[in-house]
């Protein structure tokens, strides 16, 4: 009994420290494109072009150095006249611009034959790792073509026609061909295309040709039925100028609105007679009681 009164406490004594247990902090793992192969020859690439650039810098510094000057010299000088300090000028110009290195002491001799290279004038272009070959000559090709077309076709240049654009023409015959150059073969599909362009365009061509005949036919008709009508007004003229057939005109239509003026008045007056002989309500009233008594 009492083993297993043990046995339980200590299953109950388990469960309560797995329950009290609590969960490790677990960093999620780095992707794998840090270790990627890009990624390191970025690196690489960075860590070679840091390598190329130091020297360069320190390279570019040496140039730009110049002998110290030494402050004996400026310390313990003594007053000189103008005429003194004039010469001294000169003497130290030619001092500057002689090329041997006899009248320097011993020990400024091997530093200044180090030091002494003269200063390039020209302007160093960046250094870039990244450059390819392939741009390069491509770019100095671009350069060259230009300088070419600056020499040699200045009335050609922009804003005129430019040299390089050719007519398609031209260029269709001035394109060389090699020897062993086989023209395509025809296929099935293409002749079925090639004939159904072609009876499109006849097709067109038909339509095109069916139109101006109708158009000449409307227009030979059109010229007929003018003459036509010509002949007929000639046919019908009385020979009278132009000025008599308005008058006659003017007057035959105004003696036909006359006419239409009297008969509306003569209806007009048959319509009063015919009101005023027409009985009053009252009295037309009084005739129906009489009959119907």
């Amino acid at each position: 009994e009492e083993q297993k009164q043990a046995a339980r406490e200590k299953q109950l004594r388990d469960f309560f420290k797995a329950k009290k247990k609590t969960k490790r902090f677990r960093a999620r793992p780095l992707p794998q494109s840090i270790y990627g192969s890009p990624t390191r020859d970025k690196l690489e690439e960075e860590e070679l072009y840091r390598n190329i650039r130091m020297p360069l810098k320190a390279q570019e510094l040496l140039h730009n150095l110049s002998l110290p000057c030494r402050p004996a010299h400026r310390h313990f000088r003594k007053p000189r006249g103008p005429g003194q300090t004039a010469k001294l000028r000169c003497k130290h110009k030619c001092r500057c611009q002689s090329s041997g290195d006899e009248d320097l002491p011993e020990k400024w001799k091997e530093p200044f034959s180090e030091h002494s290279f003269l200063k390039h004038s020209t302007v160093y272009k960046p250094f870039c790792l990244h450059e390819s070959s392939s741009e390069s000559a491509k770019r100095q090709k671009i350069l060259a073509d230009i300088r070419a077309d600056e020499e040699n076709l200045k009335e050609t240049r922009w804003p005129y026609l430019s040299p390089r654009r050719k007519s398609p023409v031209g260029s269709a015959c001035a394109k060389p061909r090699p020897c062993h150059y086989v023209p395509p073969m025809p296929t099935a599909c293409s002749r079925g295309r090639e004939r159904a362009i072609r009876r499109t365009l006849e097709e067109k061509k038909m339509l095109e040709e069916e139109r101006t005949r109708i158009l000449t036919k409307q227009k030979q008709r059109m010229k007929e039925l003018q003459k036509v009508l010509t002949t007929r007004v000639k046919a019908y003229d009385s020979h009278q100028s132009l000025a008599q057939m308005c008058k006659s005109k003017v007057k035959y239509l105004r003696k036909c609105e006359k006419a239409r003026m009297r008969e509306y008045q003569q209806e007009l007056e048959d319509r009063d007679e015919k009101l005023r002989k027409r009985p009053l309500l009252f009295e037309r009233v009084a005739q129906v009681v009489f009959i119907g008594i």
